[in-house]
């Protein structure tokens, strides 16, 4: 029971961030210190990240596949997001995965 009921109730603390968090929006930007790729499930599909540093702390950054090939390590990428509650990053669209 334990298992199933933090499966069901793993979305909250995201949620909680993205509630506490602040109105307005923050531009993150800061130099590629590291770039991910992956596949995730047969659903999600392809993924791409990039690791920047922003006020001191990393921040990775689900990306597209063009910005992905078109910030190499070394290069500055920024974009705006919201700052949550928790400090976390996010952005509201739909289908949005926070990571």
């Amino acid at each position: 029971m334990g298992g199933i009921a933090a499966f069901c109730m793993g979305g909250f603390p995201i949620l909680a961030n993205a509630l506490t968090g602040e109105a307005e929006r923050v531009y993150v930007a800061g130099p590629v210190i590291e770039k991910k790729s992956g596949s995730g499930s047969r659903f999600s599909g392809y993924y791409f990240y990039l690791t920047i540093v922003y006020e001191g702390r990393q921040v990775n950054l689900n990306v597209s596949r063009a910005d992905y090939d078109s910030h190499p390590v070394g290069a500055i990428y920024g974009r705006e997001m919201r700052r949550g509650g928790s400090g976390y990053f996010y952005e509201w669209y739909f289908g949005s995965n926070w990571r």
